[in-house]
Order: structure tokens, then C-alpha cells, then sequence
């Protein structure tokens, strides 16, 4: 009788352990993919302020665009960045503007130091889209990318690089 009093309890112990571990696993799968939804590429939508919340861009729906005497444009010509243009000093008010044939354009700030500090996305207006930057960066150096998703892969295209610092 002793012998069948421990098998149960041995059992009932190791079948709380699988309901608690099987609980820990399906936690942690749902909070992995919730993170990962953020960085779908499918989804269109970017997380923003991916390392520095303090870091970003204030669309303005293409109402701050100027021309650049150096734009800089994707292979395709589907972007067109006239702000801010290779080696500019970004710092907080600086206007990012440029032309489009989509409706949205995406862009990314990286820094030498952190990596991606903001990334999100800027409406396209009658063509033209623009925005005001905030940038909190300690680092000297990064880059400042806008471009585009293809909707049927889902990949990264119009890419447009530029060299900036901060």
C-alpha cells in the first residue's frame, strides 16, 4: 500500500512539473512573437524607437520639403532624399524631406555606437514627404536610410544610404 501511495504522489509531483513547465514554454513562445511581430517586414509597419526613445522623426506630412542641390535618389527613382544629404550634422530640428512616387517611405537612424536608435515611417503627400528630427546620440557617426518594402517579397527596396553625423 506504501508502494502505491509513493507512485502516486511521485506522479502527481512530476505532473505538476509538466503543467508548469509546459505553461513557462507557451509564456515565453507568446512574448517571442509578439516581439518579432515589431520587426515583420510583411507587416509594413516598423517598430519605432527601437534604442532611444528620445530619438525620432515628427512627420509632416511633406509640408517642410526644400530642394537639395545634391538629392540623393533610389535606382529605380521611386525615393528621392533632398534632406539630409551626405556628411550633414544631424541634431534635433533638422528636416528630413524628399519626393516619392509610394504612398509611404520608411526610414532607419543608425549610430556607430548603438546600431538602430529610431526607426518608423513617413507619410507621402501629393509626392513629396518630410519631417522633423529628434536626435539624442552620443555616438559621432551613423547613417540615415529611407526606403521601401515590395509588397509580393516582403524584402527591402529603393534603398537610399547617406553617411551622416551627430
Amino acid at each position: 500500500m506504501r508502494y502505491i501511495r509513493s507512485h502516486k504522489i511521485l506522479i502527481l509531483v512530476i505532473g505538476v512539473a509538466l503543467v508548469i513547465g509546459g505553461t513557462l514554454i507557451v509564456k515565453d513562445y507568446r512574448n517571442s512573437s509578439n516581439q518579432n511581430k515589431n520587426l515583420n517586414p510583411q507587416s509594413h509597419t516598423p517598430a519605432s524607437n527601437i534604442q532611444s526613445p528620445s530619438s525620432g522623426i515628427t512627420d509632416t506630412n511633406g509640408q517642410n520639403t526644400s530642394p537639395s542641390s545634391n538629392p540623393a535618389s533610389s535606382v529605380n527613382g521611386a525615393i528621392t532624399l533632398n534632406q539630409p544629404t551626405a556628411g550633414t550634422k544631424l541634431s534635433s530640428s533638422s528636416i528630413v524631406s524628399g519626393q516619392s512616387t509610394l504612398d509611404q517611405v520608411l526610414y532607419r537612424i543608425k549610430d556607430n555606437y548603438r546600431g538602430v536608435i529610431d526607426q518608423g515611417s513617413l507619410n507621402v503627400v501629393n509626392g513629396k514627404f518630410s519631417g522633423t528630427l529628434v536626435v539624442k546620440s552620443t555616438a559621432q557617426n551613423g547613417t540615415f536610410e529611407v526606403y521601401s518594402f515590395n509588397k509580393n517579397t516582403g524584402a527591402e527596396e529603393n534603398n537610399i544610404k547617406i553617411n551622416v553625423t551627430f
